[in-house]
């Protein structure tokens, strides 16, 4: 047997091992979770700071709109 062989034989029975249920959910719970809730406490203030913007931005564009239609419009 050469190394390549040993390798994925050993690939295999990782995978194998993976796909046990009772292994998928010690994964999620350990693993997943964990990232999972790090991430989104990392991009917390980027999320926040995003929708601030949005909302703001949004709020000025129907000043603007409003500023408009109010506007008296002059013919000459």
């Amino acid at each position: 047997m050469d190394i390549k062989q040993i390798c994925l034989d050993i690939v295999d029975m990782c995978v194998v091992e993976f796909n046990k249920e009772e292994n998928k959910e010690k994964i999620k719970i350990n693993i997943l979770d964990p990232c999972i809730k790090h991430l989104v406490d990392q991009f917390y203030p980027y999320i926040i700071a995003t929708c601030i913007i949005f909302i703001l931005t949004f709020l000025l564009a129907i000043a603007i709109f409003t500023l408009l239609i109010k506007k008296p419009i002059k013919i000459n």
